[in-house]
């Protein structure tokens, strides 16, 4: 195992890994021993999106995911506390890796995350052939699933980067994913969520839905398969 990988299993800094291996005289892992011994993950998962598990992945991922430049894996980093997601996901992909470790940053308001991350360039070439690339919270549109399936991916952009209150609910993204997103619900609910741009001028925009807007609400999240157990207790209390 790399110094990184050490360090994620047992939760600590790869600094300290690397302090400790040196002052026992222990050489690092070269990167083709332990390049071999990834974790088991399912590189075809993303192949074809055609169970509602995929859908909801991969719509967690275009909004909470972060898919590196060098096409060989994307990481998803959420609080702590949601960490039971991530431990589900992993499992639909059948990878066993442990969850990883994340200081928090300013924008996480001191929050520790935990973090996940897949392995594979089949992956990582597929999501890209979705629309999912590094460079997605500029990029990111609404991908073309199967529409008894959009639910579950509509679901999986909410929990990822989305908000549910008791009189409102909205969502972050591209002005192209937001508005195949409102595109998607309007075929199924007959709502129109309202768009607008993010005060700041930037490339942000938000979809946003009130009590009028319920069957929004109710066409997402009352046929659960995986979901934020948080957001989904959020809907079970003001909107079902």
């Amino acid at each position: 195992m790399s110094d990184g990988e050490i360090a994620q299993r047992f939760g600590v800094s790869r600094t300290a890994i690397r302090t400790q291996r040196l002052t026992h005289g222990l050489t690092a892992a070269s990167k083709w021993s332990y390049a071999s011994k990834r974790y088991d993950t399912d590189r075809n998962f993303f192949a074809q999106i055609d169970t509602p598990a995929k859908a909801y992945i991969l719509g967690f991922i275009i909004a909470d995911g972060s898919v590196h430049k060098n096409g060989k894996s994307v990481t998803v980093a959420i609080q702590k506390t949601d960490a039971a997601l991530l431990r589900a996901i992993a499992a639909e992909l059948g990878c066993a890796a442990p969850l990883g470790r994340k200081s928090p940053s300013v924008r996480d308001k001191g929050t520790p995350l935990a973090v996940l991350t897949l392995c594979g360039r089949k992956l990582v070439a597929d999501l890209s052939a979705l629309g999912v690339r590094h460079d997605k919270s500029y990029t990111a549109t609404y991908p073309a699933i199967p529409e008894h399936l959009e639910s579950h991916l509509v679901r999986g952009l909410w929990d990822g980067d989305g908000w549910v209150g008791e009189r409102q609910f909205s969502l972050a993204g591209t002005r192209e994913l937001v508005e195949g997103v409102t595109s998607a619900v309007e075929r199924h609910t007959g709502c129109r969520l309202r768009i607008r741009q993010a005060v700041n001028g930037k490339s942000c925009w938000y979809a946003q839905g009130s009590r009028r807007d319920r069957p929004v609400m109710q066409w997402m999240y009352s046929d659960v398969g995986l979901a934020m157990v948080r957001k989904a207790g959020a809907y079970w209390l003001y909107w079902s």
